[in-house]
């Protein structure tokens, strides 16, 4: 009963919005044939969804390939979620000490849908320069700022994300 009134309390035009815009989480550039398929609706649907995002700021159009990308307003968005966090004020003097203890670059990324996001970076001077970049989403199984997350992840959820065969990382351990 509980998941019935939860339902009932959803905007669908809303949550199909939202969706449009998880969409570029995977892809950069997308296009109004895509939307349609890719979401399962009419393409007069996806397009009203596109043209009220990008009309209101959240999307932008490219004319000539006519794919739509992420706008002004959502990367204001994800700057506020980002500050919301408050990492200059916990995360970032520790990163920097250990840098600076370390000489090495030190990486903060967080657990997101079974994908890292890099959330802060800093980079040593005489380090390897950092291929991550602060917004990015990278799969869990690759590079080794993600095994700590793969190490501390309890075994079920490993297993329900991850390609075949890397989910048999041991708890605790830091190689693959």
């Amino acid at each position: 009963m509980k998941e019935e009134n939860d339902k009932s309390k959803k905007l669908q035009t809303v949550e199909r919005a939202l969706d449009v815009l998880y969409l570029f989480h995977k892809y950069n550039g997308i296009t109004l044939s895509f939307v349609a398929e890719e979401m399962n609706m009419s393409t007069t649907v996806a397009y009203r969804l596109l043209y009220t995002l990008a009309d209101s700021g959240f999307l932008r159009q490219e004319k000539a390939s006519k794919k739509y990308y992420l706008g002004e307003k959502s990367l204001l968005l994800g700057y506020s979620a980002i500050r919301s966090q408050e990492l200059e004020k916990t995360a970032y003097p520790i990163m920097k000490r250990l840098m600076d203890k370390c000489g090495l670059s030190v990486i903060l990324t967080s657990l997101t849908d079974m994908q890292s996001l890099c959330v802060e970076k800093i980079e040593a001077e005489d380090d390897l320069q950092l291929s991550m970049r602060v917004g990015g989403i990278y799969p869990l199984h690759k590079g080794a700022s993600n095994r700590p997350l793969l190490a501390y992840m309890e075994q079920w959820y490993r297993e329900s994300g991850l390609p075949y065969g890397w989910h048999h990382i041991e708890a605790g351990s830091v190689s693959g």
